[in-house]
């Protein structure tokens, strides 16, 4: 899979994705190491602190863009997703992109092959830029997503989540 394409420069074309797309950011309320209520009857992700603590160690140690998968439970009751595990597959990295090979990506999925709603939840870092969908963030979840549904969430380095 590749993440691919120049960060885009101009602030206000950035805000407008943002604002286009606010609407249903919302719909994903994210919790780090604990239970909230729900807001507006979207679904939740819950991240608990270790899971949190992984992803933010790859995020820290790369100075250029990192992705990976998780692999999710959830509870239809409380509409939430739970992290159960992260991975980090063998990758190329650059400052607006991610390369991951796609043989480790293959590896991973006959690994987890028995495990529900495994490799459900795509993230990536955008290093110690906000965090937001860019067009190739939009086109990569699409690809991921051809055969069924998935998450996916931004992080940085500032510790902040887009999910």
């Amino acid at each position: 899979m590749r993440r691919k394409g120049r960060r885009r420069k101009n602030k206000a074309r950035q805000l407008a994705n943002r604002n286009e797309n606010h609407e249903q950011d919302e719909q994903m309320e994210l919790r780090v190491g604990k239970v909230n209520e729900s807001k507006g009857g979207g679904f939740k992700l819950e991240i608990p602190e270790l899971q949190f603590q992984k992803i933010m160690h790859w995020v820290n140690k790369c100075d250029n863009e990192v992705s990976g998968f998780g692999s999710l439970n959830y509870d239809d009751e409380s509409k939430t997703f739970t992290v159960r595990d992260v991975i980090l597959v063998k990758q190329v990295v650059g400052k607006a992109e991610t390369e991951m090979d796609a043989s480790a990506i293959g590896k991973a999925m006959y690994l987890l092959r028995d495990e529900p709603n495994a490799l459900k939840w795509h993230w990536h870092s955008h290093g110690n830029m906000g965090v937001f969908w860019s067009g190739t963030d939009r086109q990569l979840i699409h690809q991921l997503s051809t055969e069924g549904w998935l998450l996916a969430s931004v992080f940085n380095q500032k510790k902040e989540v887009l999910t």
